[in-house]
């Protein structure tokens, strides 16, 4: 959903921009998606997919548990287009479209880890998840990476663990209206000391 922003010269700023905790939303119900959890039926469905940097209850090294983090990534495709588009007989809105590129990693802990990270990847490649991620004006670059298989020691035990990490297009629109300037008066000075006044608006 757009945001606004009110400057303080009473510019109104619109963004269709993402908060982290919007992608950290989108990302965590894509991924109980893929997994097959459903919230409504299954009461811990959020501590078998959570979002990283929040307080997290514990877990065995049998558990099967996903940490999701998103981060905004540097990336060559930032191109940002403008435009002006007549809004009123007084404004125009300036309409700025550029590409956001955000990096999402899925750290899956639990003996199925690493099988679970090759299922995200595979349904990465699904049109259902593709038409969830466009709702939000996201999709996935397809420079896949290999997942990585990094078991942690860990009170004398090996606990299961894959990393898997990949970056995600984000579209942005903003726009700001502007006021326009309603006239242009411009004298001309001849000859004899004659005025010519032409005013345009």
């Amino acid at each position: 959903m757009p945001n606004t922003t009110t400057f303080a010269n009473g510019l109104v700023f619109t963004s269709s921009a993402l908060a982290t905790t919007d992608l950290d939303q989108i990302i965590q119900t894509l991924t109980l998606n893929i997994f097959g959890i459903n919230p409504s039926t299954d009461p811990l469905a959020y501590s078998k997919v959570r979002v990283a940097w929040q307080a997290q209850p514990g877990f065995t090294f049998t558990d099967d548990i996903c940490s999701i983090q998103t981060t905004e990534d540097d990336d060559a495709y930032s191109i940002r287009d403008r435009a002006l588009v007549v809004a009123s007989s007084a404004t125009v809105s300036q309409i700025d479209t550029f590409v956001r590129t955000w990096g999402v990693r899925w750290v899956l802990y639990g003996p199925s880890g690493f099988d679970r990270a090759r299922l995200i990847k595979s349904a990465l490649t699904l049109d259902w998840t593709h038409d969830e991620l466009l709702a939000s004006n996201l999709s996935v670059v397809t420079r896949w990476k290999r997942t990585i298989r990094a078991p942690e020691q860990r009170d004398g035990n090996w606990w299961p663990r894959a990393d898997l990490s990949l970056q995600m297009y984000e579209l942005v629109t903003e726009s700001i209206v502007l006021p326009t300037i309603a006239s242009v008066e411009t004298k001309l000075f001849i000859e004899r000391g004659q005025v010519a006044d032409i005013t345009a608006t």
